[in-house]
């Protein structure tokens, strides 16, 4: 219930949004009965909450740092310099790719015993065909942004028409949509997990 609904990538919170969230928050929490949290952060956006509900509940920060800020254009400076306050304030950081935790520790070679990796993981049963005929899918779960290889999805879908090539996820850029002219590609947007 913001004022101004903040596009998470082009700004941090304000401070008055800032303790807005937090107070919400709170409220919950405190009806619910907890009385401390780990809190997980996952935008630096969030920076200012997470340090609030930290006091507030005496919990742990961590940070899940899946991505690259710095590779992503659209994300504000601002952005990327609050990912440093981020790592630093943080009482563990977790990265979901291996070459993300090399990057981040030859930076920031401090980080030492609190960077651990957690690879994305998935349910595969969830993925395996329902009823009927048995198709070859080849699928792609997540954001569909600017680092997205739409090229090499192009070669691979011209080149394999037995297959459908299904895509489930935000469109955040809009060359990734070039790819609906063929044939065997799918885009079903952001679907729930269940």
């Amino acid at each position: 219930r913001l004022a101004r609904e903040p596009v998470f990538h082009h700004r941090l919170l304000t401070a008055v949004e800032t303790r807005r969230v937090v107070k919400d928050f709170e409220t919950v929490a405190r009806g619910l009965g907890i009385q401390r949290l780990a809190i997980l952060c996952q935008f630096p956006l969030w920076n200012g909450v997470a340090a609030s509900l930290r006091e507030a509940f005496h919990g742990r920060v961590v940070y899940d740092c899946h991505d690259l800020l710095s590779g992503v254009s659209r994300i504000a400076p601002e952005i990327i310099q609050a990912e440093k306050q981020l790592f630093g304030e943080a009482d563990a950081v977790v990265f979901s790719a291996k070459s993300l935790l090399e990057q981040k520790l030859n930076e920031m070679p401090w980080l030492g015993e609190k960077a651990h990796l957690v690879r994305n993981g998935v349910d595969v049963s969830h993925f395996q065909p329902v009823t009927g005929e048995r198709r070859n899918v080849v699928g792609y779960v997540g954001a569909l942004d600017e680092w997205f290889d739409v090229e090499a999805v192009r070669v691979a879908a011209e080149s394999q028409p037995d297959c459908t090539f299904v895509f489930l996820g935000r469109v955040e850029d809009k060359k990734v949509l070039t790819l609906e002219g063929l044939p065997n590609v799918r885009f079903y947007g952001e679907v729930p997990y269940n």
